[in-house]
């Protein structure tokens, strides 16, 4: 954690606060050439025989603010007398007690290139020890690259400091370093600055101000936030627009949250709250209160659930992103109707308010405002499901060579359309149904749904989480992706549905693993692997065999799937490479060919 931020403006008070870190006293350092001062140019090791368990010391902070404040003056006062500290060896023996501060501070240099700040730490003008940024580990040698007198535009932040703790509930003014910091507030009114790096933050009750900065080493690094109780804001510090995937919840409480840039996360949470995306492809959710959001720039999506209350958006976009749907979306995957179904195009009542602004209600009493739109311009089956309400089909449509055909139509002997080949003859159906309890019992048997236009299909499709996704990875002929894992990432065009309560699952086994057009998408038939014969039972095992007779040896003897069946049409990419940024690229780079947004185990049906 960097040292020494400079920042405009005094610090900031509240109540007393317990700050514990851990140092080293000035023995514990061997400086080349002797002598007992670290000078500009010096270099120094850090006894090898020193051990933390053993040797270090522990400094205990208690402060009104979180500045460990310097000596302006040459008296050898600290300039914040409210800055008292403790400092205990390993066996929790008091070394040292008094009104403490930085008398100095210096950088040094690692062999390997890296930058440790380092304090000097005073009591009554004494040399009483020093605390880093960072470990310093034994042995190795550091240059002393320059040293500053501390005032109050580069005093460090308590935070800045390696090893920290300190009292949540106590501390009202907590700011980070530039690197990843967890930053936890507690109870009470809290102001938090996290500064850079990947931030961990936690307003805790009260009504907070929190201000993220920039995140880590590449745009997905972004920081996450919790509000929590009361009514907080949450913004991006000085109103930069950082391009970081920020994660971003309000909590309980009518909070204001300000994304910036980059994909965030945002979440309002309870209460009444007033979201502004900003720019960037957003996803966010109002959650419950009758919430006011503004997108922003980008192709935002906006979750709604049960509960959702009456909110208002002010800015929805609803041209055309160039595949015939709007660039913002609404995810109505979790709103149901009196029956418990996921809501559809024709559960929608759509009206007007007063100013003429077109309203949404859906059955359970949620309504959205789309400020700026006429209701004739969202009124139709096909303007309503350009926004993201869905048509739900009977079934997933599966390209063939006498057109698109019903999965559930198919039989064994006809023809589908393959990428890899010419047309090749389904030998094998299987159905699996899966009811309430089970789901309950197994939430990885919950469907996903992807989103529509995600990967240029046509309508969301609903797909089972194990089945895999073709997606255009390197520069080859692109790789299999499983649908659970780009659900898992957050990313908005990939959902699980929480709310369904039952679902009908088809497998069509080829004479080879290959790649189908379902919905336009490019996905992958059964692969007799280990997971997916679980799911089956021993009648459907048996047919399947008759199918296929040389998969007798999979099926009943464990033998390797490819020494009886042949190859996967493409390599399946472990969960780990399947990141928010990976799948914004496979979406955008699956525009420039044949579409899909289809994993094999098709949902068909069945939401009673």
């Amino acid at each position: 954690m960097l040292a020494v931020i400079p920042m405009a403006g005094r610090r900031r008070q509240g109540a007393m606060a317990s700050f514990l870190t851990y140092g080293y006293a000035g023995s514990d350092f061997l400086i080349d050439g002797g002598g007992t001062q670290l000078l500009p140019g010096a270099t120094f090791h850090v006894d090898p025989t020193w051990d933390a368990s053993v040797d270090r010391l522990t400094f205990t902070f208690s402060d009104d603010d979180s500045w460990l404040g310097g000596d302006l003056r040459a008296d050898e006062l600290g300039v914040d007398q409210n800055q008292y500290l403790t400092i205990t060896d390993a066996t929790g023996a008091t070394v040292n007690a008094g009104v403490a501060y930085s008398e100095e501070y210096a950088t040094l240099t690692a062999p390997d290139g890296s930058i440790v700040f380092i304090d000097r730490v005073e009591i009554n003008g004494e040399l009483v020890g020093y605390v880093t940024s960072a470990e310093l580990q034994p042995g190795v040698t550091y240059q002393v690259s320059s040293i500053y007198n501390v005032d109050s535009v580069n005093e460090a932040s308590y935070y800045d400091f390696d090893w920290l703790d300190y009292d949540p509930d106590t501390a009202s003014y907590i700011r980070g370093g530039n690197f990843s910091d967890t930053l936890l507030a507690g109870a009470g009114d809290d102001r938090i600055e996290a500064g850079g790096g990947a931030d961990i933050i936690d307003g805790g009750s009260g009504n907070d101000t929190i201000y993220y900065g920039t995140g880590g080493s590449t745009p997905d690094q972004g920081d996450l936030v919790e509000g929590g109780e009361g009514d907080d804001l949450i913004d991006d510090v000085s109103g930069s627009f950082y391009e970081y995937a920020d994660t971003l919840s309000g909590g309980a409480g009518a909070d204001t949250i300000w994304a910036g840039g980059g994909a965030d996360l945002v979440d309002g949470g309870a209460d009444a709250d007033v979201l502004y995306g900003e720019s960037g492809d957003d996803t966010i959710t109002g959650g419950a209160g009758d919430d006011l959001i503004w997108t922003g720039t980008g192709a935002d999506v906006l979750i709604y659930t049960d509960g959702s209350g009456a909110d208002t958006i002010g800015d929805f976009n609803i041209a055309d992103n160039g595949s015939g749907f709007a660039i913002d979306r609404l995810d109505v995957s979790d709103l149901t109707d009196a029956d418990g179904n996921p809501v559809n195009v024709w559960d929608v009542v759509v009206s007007q308010d007063p100013a003429g602004n077109a309203v949404l209600t859906f059955p359970g009493g949620e309504t959205i405002t789309l400020s700026g739109i006429a209701p004739s311009q969202v009124s139709t089956v096909q303007q309503l499901n350009a926004i993201g309400i869905p048509c739900f089909l009977v079934g997933t449509r599966i390209a063939t060579p006498r057109g698109w055909r019903a999965v559930e139509d198919l039989c064994p002997g006809d023809l589908v359309v393959t990428r890899d080949g010419p047309p090749a003859p389904v030998l094998w159906i299987g159905r699996r149904q899966v009811d309430a309890a089970q789901l309950a019992e197994n939430p990885a048997l919950r469907p996903i749904r992807l989103r529509a236009g995600a990967f240029g299909n046509d309508c969301d499709l609903v797909l089972s989480g194990q089945h895999a996704i073709w997606v255009q990875e390197g520069a080859g002929e692109g790789a299999l992706v499983r649908v659970c894992h780009l659900a898992r990432t957050g990313w908005g065009g990939a959902r699980v549905m929480a709310g369904i309560r039952q679902a009908a699952y088809l497998h069509l086994l080829l004479p080879r693993h290959a790649l189908i057009l379902a919905e336009g998408a490019w996905v992958e038939t059964f692969w007799p692997g280990r997971f997916a014969l679980e799911s089956l039972d021993l009648r459907q095992r048996c047919a399947l065999v008759r199918s296929m007779p040389r998969l007798a040896r999979v099926v009943f003897e464990g033998q390797p799937v490819e020494a009886s069946y042949g190859p996967r049409v493409r390599a399946l990419l472990p969960g780990k490479a399947v990141t928010r940024s990976a799948c914004v690229k496979w979406s955008r780079s699956v525009q420039d060919v044949p579409r899909t947004d289809g994993f094999w185990d098709v949902l068909l049906s069945g939401y009673g």
